[in-house]
């Protein structure tokens, strides 16, 4: 969504609207942000941010391109979705408002979660015990 909005603000010359929008949703913006890196990191490892930059380009060049297939009806069309954003009041609002739009996309991903970090308890144990016989050793 903010990348389909930002798309067309630079398109049709309304960049004091993105802005407006994305000082508004700025955490929300941000926590996805974070959220899909996580994807992208747990999917690619290492070379995850270049695969990161990799997709949002496409997605930039998809929306445009899709956007140049509309012709001059691009600014009207799309225009509209500043409004309606405009009046969200919540980052829920907004995340209902971007799950209903069909918004064009490079690729398709499965919606899940972000892996979550393994802890590594016995790992920690294993210290934690020779740390224990260090102490009692040093002690005696």
């Amino acid at each position: 969504m903010q990348n389909e909005l930002m798309v067309t603000a630079l398109t049709c010359g309304l960049q004091d609207r993105y802005n407006s929008f994305t000082r508004k949703f700025n955490p929300s913006l941000l926590e996805t942000e974070r959220t899909l890196g996580a994807y992208f990191r747990a999917t690619y490892g290492r070379g995850f941010q270049t695969e990161f930059d990799s997709y949002k380009t496409q997605l930039s060049l998809t929306q445009s391109e899709h956007g140049l297939k509309s012709g001059t009806a691009l600014c009207g069309q799309r225009a509209a979705m500043f409004d309606e954003v405009a009046v969200l009041e919540s980052a829920q609002d907004l995340a209902h408002y971007a799950q209903a739009k069909d918004i064009i996309q490079p690729a398709s991903y499965e919606t899940c979660a972000a892996p979550a970090r393994t802890q590594h308890t016995e790992t920690r144990t294993r210290a934690r015990a020779r740390a224990t016989r260090a102490t009692r050793s040093t002690r005696s």
